[in-house]
């Protein structure tokens, strides 16, 4: 299922627009235990641009500037019930921008790829995850990684010393979280 939005934004799976935010899985007014189980969504921007050049410099072969960008987003990590929380969130930056999310891709996949395809260069994708579960290859239930073409992190920091909580059961905190992503395309690092 493909929609489009204002801003040329286009939403894919389970993703929707309620009550003035982008839901990537249904509403949690719904009933958690039901709607919320295996579920993944994407909201895409597909204008495609040039990330990054194989030379050096900060132009590629066809004379275009290789991309940088900023970017700064409110996250809530909901959870259902107390002792219950979604896997996570993952900041895609994929070769296919209007690729809905794959079949079998939730869970520890978060939206981005699922156990067939994990790990493959085929996937032409990069992403940082706030990740709230813990897999075999996770430092812990609370960090933030950066993936390229499978969730297994090519670094991971746990956010606990920070004293972040990703997906807080703090009654006391709403469990929403300012995120900022920097990518400096000349220097390929990303804050």
């Amino acid at each position: 299922s493909l929609r489009q939005l204002p801003g040329n934004l286009t939403v894919l799976g389970n993703a929707t627009v309620n009550g003035n935010a982008l839901q990537i899985t249904p509403d949690t007014r719904n009933d958690p235990e039901k709607f919320l189980i295996n579920q993944t969504g994407r909201v895409m921007y597909p204008r495609a641009y040039v990330l990054w050049a194989s030379n050096a410099s900060n132009t590629s072969a066809d004379g275009r500037r290789v991309a940088s960008f900023s970017t700064v987003f409110k996250v809530n990590l909901f959870r259902a019930t107390p002792s219950v929380k979604g896997e996570g969130f993952a900041f895609l930056i994929a070769s296919d921008g209007a690729a809905p999310p794959p079949p079998g891709s939730h869970g520890g996949y978060l939206g981005l790829t699922n156990a067939s395809t994990d790990g493959s260069a085929a996937n032409g994708f990069a992403a940082v995850e706030l990740d709230t579960v813990k897999q075999p290859y996770d430092p812990d239930d609370n960090h933030v990684g950066l993936d390229v073409n499978g969730v297994r992190s090519k670094v991971a920091a746990s956010l606990t010393p920070f004293g972040i909580d990703l997906a807080t059961n703090n009654t006391n905190d709403d469990g929403s979280h300012m995120v900022w992503i920097e990518y400096n395309g000349t220097a390929r690092h990303v804050w």
